[in-house]
């Protein structure tokens, strides 16, 4: 079949829209992660042991820097209404525009022969 929209494209929007979600979740939970992983760095550091508190700063570090990339790579995945609008103005041309003004103007015409035939 000739499509105009190929059906498979629904399906990656659906996709799209998941790994949205599931960033945007992954992004939170790191972030929770993260200050728990700061606390226990400060927890340690108070009880006198220094090595153990760079470590949990360490991890603490690497998941805020992992969830504030993340959520940087979430603002640049189009939502499902923007792929949608993105698919649309890709027909949306000055000749498809011409093109459909012509058929609706030939269609018009077409009612008003129709109307005047059956007049007469």
């Amino acid at each position: 079949m000739n499509y105009i929209i190929n059906p498979s494209w629904f399906y990656w929007i659906s996709v799209v829209n998941g790994l949205q979600t599931f960033l945007i979740i992954l992004a939170v939970v790191l972030a929770v992660v993260a200050i728990i992983c700061f606390i226990t760095a400060y927890e340690e550091g108070e009880c006198g042991d220094n090595e153990n508190s760079k470590k949990w700063a360490k991890r603490g570090i690497i998941c805020t820097v992992t969830a504030i990339a993340i959520a940087i790579i979430c603002i640049f995945i189009p939502s499902k209404s923007t792929l949608i609008e993105m698919q649309i103005a890709k027909f949306a041309t000055y000749e498809n525009a011409e093109w459909t003004a012509d058929k609706i103007k030939e269609a018009v015409d077409y009612i008003i022969n129709a109307i005047q035939n059956m007049k007469g």
